[in-house]
Formats: C-alpha cells, sequence, structure tokens
C-alpha cells in the first residue's frame, strides 16, 4: 500500500505540473564539456550519439514486463522518441536564458487536422500547457491577452520532472486569483519581491513556469496568447546558434534521454503492477500541486469482449475529465477516437451521475471511452478547482461487464448512439482539436525551427526528422 501511495502521489504531481515535460537535465546554458572541434562534422558526431541514445533507451523500454505486444513495442518506440524531442527542442531553447519563451504541448509541430503526438504523463486533452526555461535568481515578466479557457492556471516549478524526481510545484496563480484588464490583457511579475497584483514568488531553485489551459468546449477555444521576457533582458531570443551551443544542447538532451527514458519506464511499470486492476480508486487531493483539485489513478485491465462501466457524480468543479492511456502512460489519440470525455463533452444520466463505458469496441451509448485496442493501461479522472469537498455519493465506482451487457448496468433511457452518428460524432471532435491548436499560442515554434534547421544543415534532414515524426517540421527547414 505504501508503494502504490508513493507512486500515485507522484503521478499527481506530474500531471499537476507539467505534462507536458517528460523531463531534462540541467539546462544546456550550463557549462559542458565539449570535444575541441565545433564545426559541422562534430555537431553531426554529437548528434550521432544522440541518435545511439535513443536507440540503446528504445531496446531497454522495450524490455519492460508489460510490454507484451507488436503495439506495446511500438508504443515503446513512440515513448523514447518523443522524450527525445522534447529533450532537444527545450535544451535548444535552454540555451538562451536571457530571452526565455513558452514552449507549447501539444508540440509545436503539432500537424492541425490530424491526432497531436501524445506524451507521458498522461497528458490531459483537454489542456493546452506551456513552459518556460528560468533561473530562480532572475525576474520575469508574463504578458497575455486572455481567451475562454474554463480554467487556467500559472506555476512556479522546483527541479525537472524526470530527472530523479517529479518536479515540485513551489507557487501557483489559480484563474480566479489573476486580475484581467478591461480589454482582456494582463500581466504577471514573476519573481522578486512581493507586489502588488498578479504576483508569482520564485525560489532560487526555480527551474520553470508553467501555464495551463482547460478548455471544456475545444470548437469554441480560444487560447491566451502568452509572451514572456525577463526583466531588464529587452530583446528576442538569438536567431542562430554558434556550433558549440548546439553541440552542448546536443549532449545536454542526450544526457537526458538516457536518464528520463529509464525514470518513466520504471515508474509506469511500477504504478501498473501495483494498481489492483479496473477498481477505480477513491479521489485524493493532489499533493503540492493545484488547490482544489482531486485526482483518481486507475489500471484497466480487460479480455476482448468485456467492458468497464465507471460511474461518477457531477461535481461543482471548474473542470472534471476522464481518459485512458497506454501503459507507457501516453494518452491515446483523442482527435480522431473519443479516449477522453470532460464534464461538458459527456452525457449526464437522469441520476445525476456519468457512466462511462471504457471497451475496445463501440457499445452503441454515448459515454464510451476507446481503448482503442489495448487490453491494459491507466484510467485518470480529474477535477480542477473543486468547491469544498466530493461527497462520498459522487466518489467513482466501477465494474467489469461483457460487453453485450453493457446496457443492463446503466440507467433506463439511456440513448443509443449508432455508427453513423459516432462517426459525425468523431469528425466534429477531429475538426474541434484542429481548430484549437489553431487558435492556441506557440511562441516557441519559430525560434526551434531556426536553430533545428540549423541542425539539419550539419546533419542532414533524414536523422533529425526521425526525431520528428507526425510532425509539420519538414516542410520548415
Amino acid at each position: 500500500m505504501r508503494r502504490i501511495r508513493a507512486a500515485v502521489l507522484a503521478l499527481a504531481i506530474i500531471v499537476v505540473t507539467l505534462p507536458v515535460l517528460s523531463g531534462m537535465l540541467p539546462r544546456a546554458g550550463a557549462s559542458t564539456a565539449l570535444a575541441a572541434a565545433t564545426g559541422q562534422a562534430a555537431v553531426e558526431h554529437h548528434f550521432k550519439a544522440f541518435a545511439s541514445a535513443i536507440a540503446t533507451a528504445t531496446a531497454k523500454a522495450k524490455q519492460g514486463h508489460y510490454v507484451t505486444t507488436v503495439q506495446d513495442k511500438s508504443d515503446a518506440v513512440s515513448f523514447v522518441r518523443q522524450l527525445a524531442q522534447l529533450n532537444l527542442d527545450t535544451q535548444l531553447l535552454a540555451v538562451d536564458p536571457n530571452h526565455p519563451v513558452f514552449f507549447r504541448d501539444p508540440d509545436p509541430f503539432s500537424v492541425p487536422g490530424s491526432d497531436p503526438p501524445v506524451r507521458s504523463g498522461i497528458y490531459d486533452p483537454d489542456n493546452v500547457s506551456y513552459i518556460a526555461i528560468v533561473n530562480g535568481s532572475d525576474q520575469y515578466r508574463i504578458t497575455g491577452k486572455r481567451g475562454n479557457s474554463d480554467d487556467l492556471s500559472v506555476q512556479a516549478i522546483t527541479g525537472f520532472p524526470g530527472a530523479g524526481s517529479t518536479g515540485d510545484p513551489t507557487a501557483t496563480l489559480l484563474k480566479s486569483q489573476i486580475a484581467v484588464n478591461s480589454n482582456g490583457t494582463y500581466t504577471i511579475n514573476v519573481g522578486g519581491s512581493a507586489q502588488q497584483g498578479n504576483w508569482l514568488p520564485t525560489v532560487p531553485q526555480t527551474t520553470l513556469i508553467s501555464v495551463r489551459e482547460a478548455f471544456t468546449n475545444w470548437s469554441a477555444a480560444v487560447g491566451d496568447q502568452l509572451r514572456i521576457q525577463t526583466v531588464g533582458q529587452p530583446g528576442q531570443p538569438a536567431a542562430t546558434l554558434t556550433n558549440r551551443q548546439l553541440i552542448t544542447a546536443i549532449d545536454a538532451a542526450t544526457s537526458a534521454v538516457t536518464q528520463q527514458a529509464s525514470y518513466w519506464v520504471t515508474l509506469w511499470g511500477t504504478l501498473l503492477s501495483s494498481l489492483p486492476p479496473n477498481q477505480v480508486r477513491t479521489p485524493s487531493p493532489t499533493q503540492g500541486g493545484l488547490a482544489g483539485q482531486l485526482s483518481s489513478l486507475s489500471h484497466f485491465d480487460l479480455a476482448p469482449g468485456q467492458a468497464l462501466v465507471v460511474s461518477v457524480g457531477k461535481s461543482n468543479a471548474v473542470y472534471q475529465g476522464f481518459e485512458a492511456a497506454d501503459a507507457f502512460a501516453q494518452s491515446l489519440p483523442y482527435a480522431t477516437h473519443q479516449s477522453s470525455l470532460n464534464a461538458t463533452q459527456a452525457q449526464l444520466s437522469s441520476d445525476g451521475r456519468y457512466y462511462f463505458v471504457v471497451a475496445a469496441r463501440d457499445p452503441g451509448v454515448p459515454n464510451w471511452i476507446d481503448t482503442e485496442g489495448y487490453t491494459q493501461g491507466f484510467l485518470f479522472l480529474r477535477w480542477q478547482e473543486l468547491t469544498g469537498t466530493l461527497p462520498p455519493g459522487d466518489d467513482p465506482t466501477s465494474q467489469v461487464v461483457a460487453l453485450s451487457a453493457v446496457r443492463s448496468v446503466l440507467p433506463p433511457g439511456t440513448p443509443t448512439v449508432t455508427p453513423a452518428q459516432r462517426k459525425a460524432q468523431l469528425a466534429a471532435r477531429d475538426k474541434a482539436e484542429s481548430h484549437r491548436l489553431r487558435t492556441s499560442s506557440n511562441q516557441a515554434e519559430g525560434v526551434l525551427t531556426g536553430y533545428l534547421r540549423q541542425i539539419a544543415t550539419d546533419v542532414g534532414r533524414g536523422p533529425l526528422l526521425a526525431v520528428y515524426t507526425d510532425s509539420i517540421l519538414g516542410s520548415r527547414l
């Protein structure tokens, strides 16, 4: 029980802190031992070491005791590749610490109109998240133009999730605490002495600023437009980096992939084997995270022809959601499949509860959570900015039934969803996610494109794009 509690606590911090950030080592701007040569050949040599680290980490990930199918092995490849891509991106951005930018997840190079890459950490499909790599001894100013997200939070984080820990939020500003001007703009001062208005304190060990927006209506989503600047450091990030800076970033990403892949594989494997299958856990407060947030992590393990029916009450939380993830804690593709639902998207039954049917095949009911053929993985329930406590009667319950018998445990009057209706529903979902991507802030894309174009020049497009599959980067190089 102690091992389960510790693991669930670790996951809760990950989810609150940054599902986007799969882990990094100290930023690339720090001193790094480099080879004497720093020309094109040196960049290529160091990138080959990066590719080798990816291959080694992938081979180890495939050896996880829960990796038993062809799909599991494919997920291992995706898991490490996403980790490598994220680390290279963030280490390149860390080279210029005086000019931070917000890095968006879904990935800055996601293709609108297709499923965004899904990261480990049970990324919430209703979220658009951002991080900026900072120095806790400096002061920063965040400027934003308010969109219409249902929930918004800004956090100061100490440590890097995956670098031997899950990161530690030390200060948080919630949507209700952020003063917004009449024209929709706002400013948040970060660090330094206490100030009136929107102020986020930091500590000397602060490494990240994290922003998270939650949208319950994807088709109408308008993201906040965000910028961050170091106080007293005008100007923009460098348009190009020296070869020495490129090598520094590549080396840091190489070390991070080696460390973080092992960390996450161990964590997810421990969780999967520790959580009893098909028993949805009682929600608990997220320690060290957002005020008023509850979460519940569970493990599904279903035989062909089975379904897990999860029932949960409707709360007064600003945000309430439910999703499925694979054994590497990668959220399942959610634009073209209904692998997640929030309280706005889901249909409420006449008894005031939601009934989710977790199954690999469509049961023909509204709140299907599509496991996309997976027989096992994770389930995650979230409540954000909950007023008071969750009444015991609203706690989730679960039961395994034959897929053919699902209706026998659902409230009378549960509608039927026909194949044609489901097809239209999924098409609308895909279109809505594309809209949400197009309207979100994406400050890092232009900066990273220039740096990655430099790497492609030195190492070739092929080796670089092998890390950036399912990406618009190729059209930018």
